[in-house]
């Protein structure tokens, strides 16, 4: 058979190991395939969205609830003889990566009071739950880090570590092709990395050079890794089978890639979602709980629980929300727009009618 047109609409067949296949539910709710010449990112967005996950939904009782509910699909499949759907192993993963998540920072159902006196209480990681103090080295407190800045600070970790995987990505794509834009890849790690320190100055007040001593060394690193990286972009990042092109094509898009930089800054900041939205829902279940406080007792207690029960379903379901606007955005547009991704595919479906096509007698 002659090799596919450019212009073709190629179907996209993904096969998987079956304990990746457990990001498929989540694809095929969003409607988006790879592209037939994209990459496959299953794995890596099966790795971060579990992460995003239970970071945004963050509490552990709500874990348990959606925990219990897939495998509870589960054996009920299983009981009538079925397959159990993959969305139901989905959410069993989902829910447990909750309760883990829950359980460090001691919230059951959005309080710490639930778990006092239990083992459960053990469990909370105090530098995650309470925060911690920052020393330079010398001995002087630096800064004293609360519950929020922590994870404020995770998330842009997390963020560098997910952006970074995606030039990786691209670095070894244009390796083995033996282009010169893998060198472009190595200057947008520059940026992802100066852009870092940036980030943790600007946005939580964190000097990387008051904290190890470092004089204002880690600044100018940061600064000229900025500039270094942008170089390299400019020179080899639009590199084809000519080099005197490329560059020209490069310095044309000069103010393209300063927007392009600008737009990395963003992205790492964008990642303080996976922090906002989680406090959001902490403080919404929070409100009902100390709402319903005042008439657990006597006469209104019928009152207090229900203020309990609707409270707590409807942040559940805003938790569930905010997972799918900002977690699955993460994934799509942050993480994808870095590897080239459009998920321009559709999916291979043999001996099936396609609805998207008009056939003609």
């Amino acid at each position: 058979d002659p090799d596919p047109e450019e212009t073709d609409s190629i179907p996209t067949l993904v096969r998987n190991p079956k304990w990746i296949q457990i990001i498929e539910p989540v694809f095929q709710f969003l409607g988006i395939v790879p592209g037939y010449k994209e990459l496959d990112i299953s794995l890596v967005f099966l790795s971060f969205f579990i992460l995003f996950f239970a970071m945004i939904i963050g509490d552990a009782a709500y874990g348990i609830i959606i925990f219990l509910g897939g495998l509870g699909l589960v054996f009920f499949s299983r009981s009538k003889k079925r397959t159990p759907p993959l969305a139901a192993w989905t959410f069993t993963i989902l829910g447990l990566a909750t309760i883990v998540w829950g359980t460090i920072n001691g919230s059951w159902f959005t309080s710490a009071e639930l778990i006092k006196g239990t083992f459960l209480e053990r469990l909370i990681i105090p530098q995650l739950a309470e925060g911690f103090s920052i020393y330079t080295p010398s001995g002087e407190l630096y800064k004293q880090l609360n519950s929020y800045d922590v994870v404020m600070l995770f998330s842009f970790i997390i963020g560098l570590l997910h952006l970074t995987i995606a030039q990786v990505w691209n670095f070894l794509q244009a390796l083995a092709r033996r282009s010169l834009q893998a060198v472009g890849e190595v200057g947008w790690m520059c940026i992802n990395f100066g852009l870092f320190y940036l980030v943790l100055d600007m946005v939580i007040n964190f000097n990387l050079d008051q904290v190890l001593g470092a004089g204002g060394r880690i600044t100018s690193i940061s600064i000229n890794l900025i500039f270094i990286g942008f170089a390299l972009v400019i020179l080899f990042g639009f590199q084809g089978t000519r080099f005197f092109k490329g560059l020209l094509a490069g310095l044309a898009e000069i103010p393209g890639t300063a927007l392009g930089v600008l737009g990395a800054f963003g992205d790492i900041i964008s990642y303080v979602r996976l922090f906002a939205v989680g406090l959001a829902g902490y403080e919404i279940g929070n409100a009902f709980n100390g709402m319903a406080s005042g008439l657990l007792s006597g006469k209104t207690f019928i009152f207090g629980v229900l203020i309990l029960l609707v409270g707590h379903a409807f942040n559940f379901v805003l938790c569930f929300l905010g997972v799918l606007v900002h977690g699955i955005r993460l994934k799509t547009l942050e993480f994808s727009g870095r590897l080239g991704m459009q998920w321009s595919g559709h999916e291979y479906s043999p001996f099936n009618v396609r609805s998207d096509i008009s056939y003609v007698a």
